[in-house]
């Protein structure tokens, strides 16, 4: 399978994607506990060495597309803060455009806080704000219509954190359809009923969030009910055994896990929907497009932290097996 990761790495440059959603800013604080609280006995006292930042949610999928060699538009809605400038910054570090992404007064951008201590993680803490912001959602769908007929593939990337509601899911699955445009969806389980005769080609749940989609517990029982409920397909990430991809006919495709040496789960399944709609976007049989999309996700959850996958990694993730 090395010609076919030869192969994508070669052609990624041709692709041009639009991701929609929630972006985010990952803080990673990594410390030790120095003693514990006299405010309170049960509570540590951590003491942070170091902070970093990186780009997550709906970013974190374009960064993935971008390092892979694929161009990658980004539109979302972020406050009107200072952590909206840092992530307009680090964006802009990455080479991603950031003309599509809403400053809103009525926002709050959204924070995931890890403390790491000892390699583990010891508590997260999120700042998020999910607020009246319609007239930004305009604005938003009107930068994507002005471009829209660049694209090969639209994903929405939906965290359940304020930027995709009904409405402008309607208004993007429409345009989407009148260009022959596939549209590959991350969602949650609290957004999933959305999206309903909305025209997906694809869903990409984890094991926990297709269970909690459908309410059944088996991942093959649940994956039919699921392809049976929105008339689409479906790759459901399972983890350490594999991902599993079921079409309409409810026939499934089975890619084992490339991961050997776990270190950090965090926007794995970013990474997966990033290099599956690329190979996806240059007509890649279903097969190779998750093989391609495990390869990617291997090399991110050997790093620390929220990463992305380049080129080289991917290639040599397979030479080393």
């Amino acid at each position: 399978m090395q010609s076919t990761l030869k192969k994508f790495i070669r052609d990624t440059k041709k692709i041009q994607i639009a991701v929609i959603g929630d972006v985010m800013l990952d803080q990673f604080s990594y410390g030790f506990i120095a003693r514990m609280s006299p405010e309170c006995s049960t509570a540590p006292v951590i003491q942070i060495n170091h902070t970093s930042y990186f780009l997550g949610g709906a970013l974190n999928v374009a960064n993935n597309i971008i390092t892979l060699g694929g161009h990658a538009d980004i539109y979302s809605i972020v406050g009107n803060d200072t952590h909206a400038d840092l992530l307009l910054r680090l964006s802009k570090k990455s080479q991603i455009p950031t003309k599509g992404i809403v400053k809103s007064k009525n926002a709050t951008t959204t924070v995931k806080q890890r403390v790491v201590v000892n390699d583990a993680h010891h508590a997260r803490v999120d700042f998020e704000k999910n607020t009246h912001v319609s007239k930004d959602r305009n604005t938003l769908l009107n930068l994507f219509l002005k471009n829209i007929t660049s694209y090969d593939i639209v994903i929405i990337s939906d965290y359940a954190k304020g930027v995709i509601d009904e409405q402008l899911l309607q208004k993007i699955a429409l345009n989407a359809k009148k260009h022959s445009m596939p549209i590959i969806v991350d969602t949650k389980p609290a957004h999933i009923h959305m999206y309903k005769n909305k025209n997906i080609h694809l869903f990409t749940p984890n094991t926990k969030e297709l269970h909690e989609s459908v309410g059944v517990k088996h991942y093959k029982k649940a994956a039919h009910k699921f392809v049976q409920d929105f008339g689409t397909n479906v790759l459901v990430t399972r983890g350490a055994d594999g991902m599993s991809h079921f079409d309409q006919n409810l026939t499934e495709i089975h890619q084992h896990s490339h991961s050997s040496n776990v270190v950090d789960v965090s926007g794995c399944g970013d990474t997966v929907i990033g290099a599956l709609s690329l190979a996806l976007a240059l007509r890649y049989s279903i097969t190779d497009a998750i093989y391609i999309a495990s390869v990617a996700a291997a090399v991110v959850v050997e790093k620390q932290g929220v990463s992305s996958v380049t080129k080289r990694e991917l290639l040599r993730q397979v030479s080393d097996a």
